[in-house]
């Protein structure tokens, strides 16, 4: 299981942060050309990203994945049936899906939260169709307050463990 550093996770200044790094990520996705029929949101939390996945992919399968059992509850009681999402309780870097299932994968700060970012991505291209594609977010070094403690990691490791885990770009 990915553990949490310094219990961050919730914390009022990081919601804040989430929404808005989320809005920007989901804001990206516009530059590529992707018919996603099969979405992950890695690190789903509560779920708000994938609903906002769900809203931009209307016809797309969205899965909505955390480690924390409560926060894919709460993920799951987003789902409607005009809306459906679903969710499941697992370790983002131990994915239960099968093997070039999945057309997007979504995290949007899962990574500050990451012991092994190689297994985390090594899932993720495991999973990946394709031409699937990766989007994800992370916190760099210039984070403040609560987040200064999960904002270790470093753009060049980062780029080693994709390189390493089979992403090209």
């Amino acid at each position: 299981m990915l553990p949490l550093v310094g219990g961050a996770r919730g914390h009022p200044a990081l919601e804040a942060l989430q929404l808005q790094v989320r809005g920007e990520l989901l804001e990206r996705l516009q530059f590529f050309r992707l018919e996603a029929r099969v979405i992950i949101d890695l690190g789903a939390g509560s779920g708000a990203g994938a609903s906002a996945l769900r809203r931009r992919f209307p016809r797309a399968r969205v899965i909505a994945v955390d480690a924390e059992h409560a926060l894919a509850l709460a993920a799951r009681r987003r789902h409607r049936f005009w809306r459906r999402i679903e969710a499941i309780c697992a370790d983002p870097s131990s994915l239960p899906l099968q093997a070039r299932c999945v057309d997007l994968v979504f995290s949007s700060l899962l990574l500050p939260f990451c012991t092994d970012p190689l297994r985390l991505f090594a899932q993720a291209h495991r999973a990946l169709r394709p031409g699937g594609l990766m989007v994800f977010s992370t916190l760099g070094p210039g984070a403040n307050g609560p987040l200064r403690a999960v904002a270790e990691l470093d753009m060049p490791h980062l780029g080693m463990a994709m390189s390493e885990a089979g992403f090209s770009e």
